[in-house]
């Protein structure tokens, strides 16, 4: 439950209204719908206006006899940044402080006069007014009781729509129930073009893609409940190969009543796009939305080509070697049946550009590809957001023009800025060019306040800790996102750097034996007499033993062998295939300047000269 506002009339603020008894926020004179909670929040900022708010004063404001995690904060100030048209760069209201809170930085009036500093209100004062608001709470809920008697079911149903819940769906990916598990790429792949299309919408709110695919096996109320939405989305796909079936149900979170129950009966695979819309459409019905005109994304000229899309969609989320050249397979395929297909080229880009981050593919053979590829999708499409953020990372981790790297990504967030996968690669990119973190940690927290679940942005912003050199944040943040995945062997992975960064030897290979065994690349034997190696002959022998091991690869990154060598302190080595990373165009050689695994290295002239070599032209 949330503090009883100090001030019943009036606020104002740049060119917004809040009439604080009624509990509406106007722009002018157009009403902006905002949930109980968001408007909650929105009066604890304008209470205290110009103060750091704590997130755990925040917290025991807004839910004060309740227990919620630190992400509820997190998406309400999202969704309200969103009704302000603020976080498009300028934050004009409220201001993330990094590693703190936030700050509500416009001059508020009260009435017509200006608000006087930021009041702080004591315990002994809030609990008199909890006492109150429980008293109130009871009048209210019996109140409510009766209305809703008398109005029945249908008026309930209605109000949904109108004004009661608030605007806000998470979409989960559809049950794959044709009896082939091939066609797993159909639920997700017609899942996630649900939340494009709605996400279009004026008016609602839709959880990014991959928080609410990582919340996918969870049961959906209280997977809806966690990401702090009003509805969600469920349903399954039958068929066999040549027709589809979408069974889908819009479910309320606070009660768990089915909203909206449809059937699209069996139409033909090629009519996926369409299907998508007629979802869309009906869903929107029950918000008394509608798609706008020219909104949504167009399909391409060739249906066959979009599920070929799908197809691609589908492996290159899996981030293996294996799955990202199927990725690339199923987008060369799109593209060639239809070469307008914008997206597909971006794809394909994307598809290239994990086969070589992964060490699966030499720079060389596939980095002038993922050039191509996004030159032809910015061709056809140049406003596509995540086409300039993809030419942002081939420019910054294969061309080394990282001012070039930085206008891409300044556009990209300019087109796009309520995309958290836009502002989470502009956070990855940013320490290349300026080599300090703080604007790079707020690109991440603005990443996360859109996409609080998702693995990568979670993950990620554990490698830009490390980077930072802040190593016990780094664990704990790589804690949090292994609750989010906890079999991602690249979690462990850089846990195991961490360490060895941090001299603990023993908790290092203990990380990295499990990534190893997460992988699925060595046999239970293998691992084993690796675990002997280290116990047996010691640090250093382990790693020479996998230095001779990635060598026999038919394809590695050379970069990590500067690790490896730089673990045992064989400095000379290190610098040799260091050069090596730098002469194959490594992708990794952008984070030179602060790596600390390297660290070791920098006061070697040929170290001083390298580093000249790769951003002169920054």
């Amino acid at each position: 439950m949330a503090e009883e506002p100090v001030n019943k009339g009036e606020y104002s603020f740049g060119e917004f209204r809040v009439d604080v008894p009624k509990r509406l926020l106007f722009s002018g004179t157009e009403r902006i719908p905002l949930t109980p909670k968001v408007f909650d929040t929105l009066l604890v900022f304008l209470e205290r206006p110009n103060q750091v708010l704590e997130k755990d004063t925040l917290m025991e404001l807004l839910w004060a006899d309740s227990f919620v995690e630190e992400a509820n904060l997190a998406q309400n100030v999202a969704v309200l940044r969103k009704a302000l048209g603020d976080g498009k760069g300028d934050n004009r209201f409220i201001v993330t402080v990094p590693g703190r809170g936030y700050r509500f930085v416009a001059e508020v009036s009260v009435g017509k006069g200006p608000l006087p500093a930021g009041k702080e209100v004591s315990r002994q004062e809030k609990a008199g007014l909890f006492d109150r608001l429980r008293t109130l709470r009871w009048v209210m809920i019996a109140s409510v009781t009766i209305i809703v008697l008398l109005t029945g079911w249908y008026t309930y149903r209605s109000g949904f729509a109108k004004s009661g819940p608030p605007r806000s769906i998470a979409v989960f990916p559809l049950k794959n129930q044709t009896g082939n598990p091939e066609n797993d790429y159909l639920g997700a792949g017609i899942s996630e073009g649900l939340m494009t299309k709605l996400s279009h919408v004026q008016g609602l709110k839709v959880v990014a893609r991959d928080s609410a695919f990582s919340l996918d096996g969870t049961d959906p109320l209280e997977a809806g409940r966690k990401l702090n939405v009003s509805a969600v989305l469920i349903g399954s796909i039958r068929g066999d190969g040549k027709t589809l079936r979408i069974d889908t149900r819009l479910v309320d979170t606070s009660d768990g009543s089915v909203i909206v129950a449809d059937e699209t009966g069996d139409r033909p695979v090629a009519e996926i796009f369409q299907l998508e819309d007629e979802i869309s459409r009906k869903t929107l019905a029950a918000f008394r939305l509608s798609l706008a005109s020219g909104a949504e994304k167009r399909p391409p000229a060739n249906p066959e080509a979009y599920a070929l899309f799908l197809r691609g969609n589908y492996h290159l989320d899996k981030w293996t070697a294996r799955d990202a050249q199927l990725a690339a397979d199923y987008y060369s395929q799109a593209v060639a049946i239809d070469p307008s297909f914008a997206r597909a080229y971006n794809g394909l880009a994307d598809a290239y550009y994990v086969l070589n981050g992964i060490g699966a593919a030499r720079p060389a053979d596939v980095m002038p590809k993922a050039r191509d590829a996004v030159d032809k999708a910015l061709a056809l499409e140049p406003d596509m957001a995540e086409a300039h953020a993809t030419l942002g990372e081939i420019l910054d981790t294969y061309d080394f023009d990282f001012a070039g790297a930085d206008r891409e990504f300044q556009r990209a967030v300019e087109l796009d800025p309520d995309s958290s996968q836009v502002h989470y690669l502009y956070g990855k990119f940013l320490p290349d060019i300026r080599n300090e973190f703080g604007e790079s940690k707020r690109q991440f927290r603005l990443a996360l306040d859109l996409d609080p679940y998702s693995a990568a942005i979670n993950k990620d912003y554990g490698e830009i800790l490390f980077y930072a050199h802040e190593f016990d944040a780094a664990l704990e943040q790589n804690r949090h996102a292994l609750e989010i995945e906890p079999t991602n062997p690249t979690l462990h992975s850089w846990n195991a750097r961490i360490y060895a960064r941090m001299g603990d030897h023993d908790s290092s290979i203990d990380e990295y034996m499990t990534a190893r065994k997460l992988l699925g690349r060595h046999t239970p034997e293998q691992l084993e007499a690796m675990r002997q190696l280290y116990k047996t002959k010691g640090w250093n022998e382990f790693w020479l033993g996998e230095i001779k091991h990635l060598q026999e690869q038919p394809a590695f990154e050379p970069y990590f062998l500067v690790w490896d060598y730089e673990y045992i302190g064989d400095h000379e080595h290190a610098m040799e295939w260091l050069y090596k990373a730098y002469e194959s165009k490594s992708s990794w050689m952008g984070v030179l300047k602060y790596d600390p695994l390297i660290d070791g290295l920098r006061q070697d002239p040929r170290f001083k000269e390298l580093v000249v070599k790769v951003f002169n032209k920054a």
